[in-house]
């Protein structure tokens, strides 16, 4: 699969966004030292990196990375229907890409819209199930359920992904693009280019394990 640079900057700035928004304890857990975006903007940065983005969707309204892009700073923003525009557009335009259900996940979780987070994390796990950040998340939503026993094999599985992901991860030959989904260096580059952080991952799961297993 052939990525302009342009666009792999703009997937990974990306998620380093998504991980700034999340609950404390699953950021302590997932986040990537030294690359973090700002947990807090002021609403003259956000309102700005809109009006921007907004123009350039307009240049270039076929960019699923753009729609994405304006979806987070929505979220960020507190405007639900905006988000949601933003984000079915960027699943319609590249509905085969995980990062769009799962940012979607992660936005229904913040605003207590169950059935809707549950409903896109599955999207994105049917999309890439080796993708242990996904697993992690799923196992999360089953503890937080009180469903100890399902939760407890999903972090299981999310250990055991990490653990063969990191064996198997190389370097690739060009600028980071992976032909396959990868852990190199403390992220997982899924077969979108995405970057997910698990430098801290295998920690949060040997917690969560003690937690789920009491």
């Amino acid at each position: 699969m052939s990525l302009r640079i342009e666009d792999l900057t703009m997937k990974t700035v990306l998620f380093f966004i998504i991980f700034a928004s999340l609950p404390f304890d699953m950021l302590a857990e997932c986040q990537e030292t030294g690359r973090m975006q700002p947990s807090s903007q002021s609403a003259t940065n956000v309102q700005a990196e809109i009006s921007d983005l907004l123009g350039k969707i307009q240049a270039n309204p076929r960019s699923s990375s753009l729609h994405n892009q304006l979806a987070v700073l929505y979220g960020a923003n507190g405007n639900l229907i905006g988000f949601e525009k933003e984000i079915n557009a960027a699943i319609e335009l590249e509905p085969k890409d995980p990062i769009n259900y799962f940012q979607a996940s992660l936005e229904y979780g913040r605003d207590g819209q169950q059935k809707k987070q549950i409903l896109m994390l599955e999207k994105a796990i049917a999309l890439d199930s080796h993708n242990p950040v996904f697993r992690f998340e799923r196992a999360h939503v089953y503890e937080n359920k009180g469903m100890h026993s399902p939760a407890k094999q999903e972090y299981l599985k999310a250990r055991e992904l990490l653990a063969a992901g990191i064996q198997v991860g190389r370097e690739s030959e060009a600028d980071h693009v992976l032909r396959d989904s990868r852990v190199v260096k403390g992220t997982y580059y899924d077969s979108y280019n995405n970057a997910y952080s698990v430098e801290n991952l295998e920690t949060g799961i040997e917690k969560a394990l003690r937690r789920v297993s009491d």
